[in-house]
């Protein structure tokens, strides 16, 4: 075991990265002329359909679905087996469209509340710091910009109250009380309104999620539920793979937008109770727009059309390897964040390599800091650092000397530690394997 805790600099780091650092210059054929088929795995297709192209084309998402791939079929030999998320990734996908649709359907024809001089007084008064920095012969317009936001805010709050008055939400089976429900909307139209979120009312939906997992958990295991709740490693996963039910459609916690990012400390839980409030507002819109047919509406189908959307009537099962298999095939071989360990040994060489570096005066002084990486780097995966990934660094060195945080610079050096470490392991399952790549990566 090699304990280092998963956090928001090595989460965000290995998921810029990449699940495998296959970094490629070459430019990707144009889609148009691309075949149905792009690469087999053992004999198993990866479509171009499944294929999202990045900024360098087709070749680093394929080499990256190649190996995802490969561990899909090796989990599936070693018994490996989760719930598959494609088809809830689907529905939330499609219930977006529908219900974005729908909402502006219903609420086309909602009117602007007229602004008055007396608002846009009192907004003058009561924002005193903000209109200090602008120029005074735009503290009027922008005072009025500021009411017309109000304005629709509370609009939009009103509306969401009468929406979500009778909703419920459950979180494997266990219901989230509706005065907090009442508690997100008010967050999310304090928000709106560019006014401050009182302290400890913006996160409600998040920890209430997560305690009511804790403790459902707690119970099984036998433990107390604080003993359990100071354990992130285990925690997190937990809570991302819990059941929301929202009127009875179902959905994964991890398929949330902002939800990976939060658990693991890289951003505002309040961020994530604005999504969690608005994934609940989609779905029950999306389950009085299916009553009503509206997705069978010519208006509907032309919408999606006109932005190249394929209707699949929501959620239909799609091809690609299960993210949840691959996880859980990391962990079951001790390629997470938490089998990673950074010693104080460790970080003490990267320190002085970065001293050499900045204090250095010859170019071999300043390339202190390349050389060790390279040299860690082969010692794990036996490869040399990227010219992406030395840029990669050079970011997180300048932003730790701005920050001046020791504990942030170990978390980067774990996070390239478990990225390697992965490499040299995909490394060895491609070496054993039957790849064929139908399309041109040169």
């Amino acid at each position: 075991m090699h304990p280092i805790s998963p956090n928001r600099v090595a989460i965000s780091i290995v998921l810029a990265v990449g699940l495998v650092c296959w970094v490629s210059c070459a430019t990707a054929q144009e889609t148009d002329e691309l075949p149905e088929i792009l690469a087999r795995v053992n004999g198993n297709p990866i479509y171009e359909k499944d294929i999202v192209p990045d900024e360098s084309g087709i070749i680093h998402p394929l080499k990256v679905a190649v190996d995802h791939e490969l561990i899909a079929q090796l989990a599936a030999k070693e018994g490996i087996t989760v719930p598959d998320q494609t088809k809830s990734i689907r529905a939330m996908r499609e219930t977006k469209w529908l219900s974005t649709i729908y909402q502006e359907k219903i609420r086309a024809e909602a009117e602007d509340k007229p602004v008055t001089e007396a608002e846009i007084d009192a907004c003058l008064i009561e924002r005193p710091d903000y209109f200090a920095k602008l120029n005074p012969d735009l503290h009027r317009q922008q005072a009025r910009n500021l009411v017309i936001q109000q304005h629709k805010a509370d609009a939009y709050g009103d509306w969401l109250r009468t929406l979500l008055a009778n909703v419920r939400v459950t979180v494997n089976g266990d219901a989230i009380p509706a005065q907090l429900v009442e508690q997100a909307i008010e967050t999310v139209t304090t928000t709106m309104r560019r006014d401050k979120v009182e302290a400890g009312r913006g996160t409600v939906l998040y920890d209430t999620i997560s305690e009511l997992v804790v403790a459902r958990e707690a119970k099984a295991q036998g433990v107390e539920p604080a003993t359990l709740a100071a354990d992130a490693k285990r925690v997190n996963p937990l809570i991302a793979a819990a059941e929301m039910t929202v009127d009875g459609r179902k959905l994964l916690l991890e398929n949330v937008p902002s939800w990976h990012a939060v658990s693991q400390g890289a951003n505002s839980a309040t961020a994530v109770d604005y999504h969690l409030l608005i994934v609940i507002k989609e779905q029950v819109l999306a389950i009085e727009a299916l009553q009503k047919n509206f997705d069978k509406a010519p208006e509907f189908k032309e919408q999606l059309a006109a932005q190249g959307y394929t209707w699949t009537g929501i959620a239909s099962p799609s091809t690609g390897a299960n993210t949840a298999v691959i996880n859980a095939y990391y962990r079951k071989h001790n390629l997470t964040a938490a089998d990673i360990e950074v010693t104080d040994g460790e970080l003490e060489e990267y320190s002085l390599a970065v001293f050499e570096a900045v204090t250095g005066v010859d170019a071999d002084a300043k390339d202190a800091v390349r050389r060790h990486l390279n040299s860690a780097k082969q010692k794990i995966a036996a490869a040399d650092l990227t010219d992406d990934e030395w840029k990669s660094w050079q970011l997180h060195i300048a932003l730790s000397f701005l920050n001046e945080n020791r504990t942030t610079m170990r978390d980067r050096i774990a996070a390239a530690k478990l990225e390697w470490t992965r490499q040299a392991h995909i490394k060895e399952l491609r070496d054993h394997a039957d790849i064929e790549f139908l399309v041109d990566l040169d």
